[in-house]
């Protein structure tokens, strides 16, 4: 038996866990709770959010703490079956809260000729830290 050769005899196939993402939803652990999702579109951008997820978007109006709503839901999740807009979900909206707004890392754009000319350029990418505190279909 080699040093990567594994024995079938100490690892019993009960000891093995299933792995959760082959599990139907009728056979979840009780204990387990499905939590809604929502997939929304801000900014250019698609982002799949949960209640509690912190997501950086980029830059909305509103100071810190004031609510906000994402009415373009593309698609909900997670209670009975998902329900998939075309293009929106009707009646379903997202609500979150702004955590704050700053600007990300500087971007460095830098150039160079073989004569020796450089430029240097930066850029900060202003965005919005939203927490999500609703999603409702």
């Amino acid at each position: 038996m080699g040093a990567h050769d594994i024995d079938a005899a100490a690892f019993p196939a009960s000891a093995v866990k299933p792995d959760r993402n082959s599990l139907r939803k009728n056979e979840l652990n009780e204990n387990e709770d499905i939590t809604m999702y929502a997939v929304i579109r801000t900014g250019g951008k698609q982002y799949r959010v949960a209640e509690g997820d912190v997501i950086r978007i980029e830059k909305i109006a509103g100071d810190s703490g004031a609510e906000v709503k994402f009415d373009e839901v593309l698609m909900v999740g997670g209670s009975d079956s998902p329900k998939v807009g075309r293009p929106t979900v009707s009646g379903a909206k997202v609500t979150g809260k702004i955590v704050r707004q700053t600007k990300a890392r500087r971007v460095i754009h830098f150039r160079k000729e073989k004569e020796g000319w450089t430029r240097m350029r930066g850029h900060r990418q202003p965005f919005t830290e939203v927490k999500i505190t609703g999603v409702t279909a």
